[in-house]
This record gives C-alpha cells, structure tokens and sequence, in this order.
C-alpha cells in the first residue's frame, strides 16, 4: 500500500513538472525572434537603466524590469533616488495585439494576435518612440 501511494505521488509530481515544462515552451513559441531589427541607431538621451544590443534592448546592472497593470513594463534603479526611470510597451502595426515579454535581462514583443509586426517601444517625455520591430 504505502509503495503504491508513493508510486501514485511520484507519477503526480513527474506529470505537473511535465504540464509546466510544456506551458513555458508555448508562452515562449510566442516570440517569433528575441532578436528584433533596431529601429534606431541609438536609444532617446532620457532613457535610463536600458541598452541597445543586437536587437535586443538590455538591462543595465543596477536596474531591474516592473510589470505594471496596463501591460507595459517600467525600468527602475534597484537601489538609491529616482525610483522609474523609463516605460516599456509592444504595439502592433495592423489588427490584434502584442505584449512584452520579460527575460532575466531584456525585453521582446510577444504576438497576442496580431497580424502584422510587433514593436517595442518606450515613452519619454509623453512620446512613444518605436525601438525595436519584431
């Protein structure tokens, strides 16, 4: 009795880990390429925290990513003033939508319908400015 309750608890943790494994890999199917065409030669002066780097915009150290409730995400310093420093989103160019995925240390757009190109972008001063299509 008690190897087959072991057996039984075994098969259900093997077959969550499974089903989780498998859930990642089509949340990250989503992303067609983490490396999108740089839109720019170089980011907005007032962009903190943020690099451009073979279509990829990159964390700084000191920095970290915020997901805020509208979808969009914020950079802000991990310690000392100044609190967020930028905001991130991904639109689309056509019908559907895009959103921004997280990694450890950058960002990609990932397709939530859209039927065009996703691009990633960041508001300073009120001004959404396109940086990376995808």
């Amino acid at each position: 009795m008690k190897r087959t309750n072991i057996t039984i608890v075994i098969t259900l943790v093997l077959t969550v880990l499974y089903m989780s494994t498998q859930a990642s890999s089509q949340s990250r199917g989503q992303i067609a390429n983490p490396n999108g065409t740089a839109l720019v030669e170089k980011l907005p002066d007032k962009v903190q925290g943020i690099r451009l780097t073979k279509g990829r915009v990159k964390l700084k150290p000191g920095y970290k990513f915020v997901k805020a409730e509208n979808g969009s995400v914020t950079v802000a310093r991990i310690k000392g003033s100044g609190g967020i420093v930028g905001t991130w989103s991904c639109s689309c160019d056509k019908a559907g939508g895009c959103t921004v995925v997280i990694s450890t240390t950058f960002l990609v757009c990932g397709n939530k319908g859209c039927t065009g190109t996703c691009a990633l972008g960041t508001t300073v001063d009120g001004v959404k400015k396109e940086i990376i299509r995808f």
